[in-house]
């Protein structure tokens, strides 16, 4: 017989799920002086014309475009302080653990939240939903011996579809 399962893991996408904003055009480009469009334009022009991953495109343009400002992923954590959230967020996830009754945790249900998003983890690592989550997975790049971002070392990616803008 199969052990009771008592964890119930809830998962939620950044963009648009507990954002209104992408991260990028919230926190990033503002910082950097970056042109969204023109941005979004150059992502899609690798998606489209060169065959690139969606993903990989806006790390290729974030990488080029921060060549002179290389920023540290401790940068870019503490870019992630600004990101704004739909109201609510982050209340939310303490007032859905207190949905949990005194008889279900008796009972060993625990809730965990996750975060699964193409965006770059080291800006969630840095916001203010950070502590109420179990884990966060995102893309995310490596560093030099100067600490400078180089390449991404790890990419969370889906369909290359294009960008919205």
């Amino acid at each position: 017989m199969a052990a009771p399962q008592t964890k119930i893991a809830i998962v939620y996408d950044y963009d648009q799920t507990l954002s209104p904003i992408y991260m990028q055009d919230d926190v990033l480009f503002p910082h950097f002086g970056i042109d969204a469009a023109q941005f979004w334009k150059k992502c899609n022009t690798l998606v489209h014309e060169q065959g690139y991953d969606s993903e990989l495109a806006y790390l290729k343009v974030m990488l080029d475009y921060l060549e002179i400002d290389r920023p540290t992923n401790k940068d870019l954590q503490a870019l992630g302080k600004n990101l704004q959230f739909y109201p609510g967020v982050p209340d939310f996830f303490e007032q859905l653990n207190a949905v949990i009754s005194d008889k279900h945790r008796l009972a060993g249900v625990e809730v965990e939240h996750y975060i699964v998003s193409s965006g770059l983890k080291a800006l969630l690592d840095g916001s203010r939903i950070a502590p109420h989550v179990k884990a966060i997975f995102g893309c995310e790049f490596a560093e030099n011996k100067d600490g400078a971002i180089t390449f991404p070392r790890r990419v969370i990616s889906h369909n290359p579809i294009p960008f919205p803008h």
